[in-house]
């Protein structure tokens, strides 16, 4: 698959050491639907941040395409709503699934999916206020935990 993601300048080396995309944009710097002529017609987009990440993606996957999203409810809940635009697009939620779970702790121990944790934080009230301020800053590039 040819993939191509978003980053900050920040973030670039990161993002290749991890995942080596086909494609970085300098989200500070371009506007993925409008500036970068190799994203038109792309088969999806996976957002996990913007707040306009549907209306943005409308303009540069093609017909049939797919869009998902974590962060934002813009293409609602029904993956079929969007036909014939879009073949699948919707706000993915996450269900509470042992299978799922456990699959997930599978590989993890295995080391096929591996799990960056930036930070822990003690369960005290400091603690989960440090790290509260700590995502609500949007500069992590592993996960924060809180540790009981």
């Amino acid at each position: 698959a040819w993939v191509a993601t978003t980053c900050s300048p920040r973030t670039k080396e990161y993002v290749i050491a991890k995942s080596n995309p086909d494609l970085i944009v300098d989200y500070t710097s371009q506007k993925w639907d409008e500036d970068v002529p190799e994203l038109k017609g792309i088969d999806a987009v996976f957002e996990a941040v913007a707040d306009d990440g549907f209306e943005r993606a409308k303009k540069i996957v093609k017909e049939g395409g797919s869009f998902a999203a974590i962060a934002t409810f813009d293409a609602g809940f029904d993956p079929t709503a969007h036909q014939p635009a879009f073949q699948w697009a919707a706000f993915m939620c996450l269900k509470n699934d042992v299978k799922e779970q456990d699959e997930l702790a599978g590989l993890l121990a295995d080391k096929k999916l591996t799990l960056d944790v930036e930070e822990t934080f003690p369960f005290t009230s400091e603690g989960v206020q440090a790290a509260f301020a700590k995502q609500k800053g949007g500069k992590s590039k592993g996960k924060n935990v809180v540790v009981l």
